[in-house]
């Protein structure tokens, strides 16, 4: 999941880090949420939580 640690860290570009961390954190988010209204799966959670991304734009999901 987390190939920051393999790769050295000239190779990562600044935006790609601060991409990938924040999408973890809101992946993070939405697996929470989908885990208090009784959804397990993480990979259904976080195809829930893109579709309501793709739904309601970027800022109204924060």
């Amino acid at each position: 999941m987390d190939d920051r640690s393999t790769r050295p860290a000239a190779e990562t570009s600044r935006t790609e880090r601060f991409r990938t961390r924040l999408r973890d954190r809101r992946q993070r988010r939405a697996w929470r949420r989908e885990r208090r209204k009784g959804v397990v799966d993480a990979y259904d959670a976080t195809n829930r939580a893109e579709s309501e991304n793709l739904r309601g734009g970027f800022f109204k999901t924060r």
